[in-house]
């Protein structure tokens, strides 16, 4: 059985004013930075051929749209990362259906 949480009364001001110090420093630097135009495609750009090419590492073949050549490892990395997900959230599931 668990137990409840007990609300802390021992409170540090210097973490608090750290953190409005903190999201100060992070405001200033959203508003004084310069935010240029979105760069955009063509109009009739094949820019799901270009991802295709890309991703199958075919640099020749009708590549219309600038990529990189590292798409493939990318989706592979992403794809073992959620294997990992899934198999620490299988391990951390407790077994008998305890609630």
């Amino acid at each position: 059985m668990t137990t409840k949480p007990e609300i802390t009364t021992e409170i540090n001001p210097i973490t608090g004013f750290l953190a409005v110090v903190l999201f100060g420093v992070m405001g200033l630097i959203v508003l004084g930075a310069s935010f240029t135009g979105a760069a955009g495609f063509e109009t009739n750009a094949p820019i799901t051929a270009s991802i295709g090419y890309a991703l199958l590492d075919l640099e020749g073949v009708a590549n219309t749209v600038a990529s990189e050549g590292f798409l493939a490892a990318l989706v592979i990395i992403a794809f073992v990362l959620d294997a990992a997900l899934g198999g620490a959230v299988l391990l951390a599931r407790r077994d008998g259906g305890e609630r």
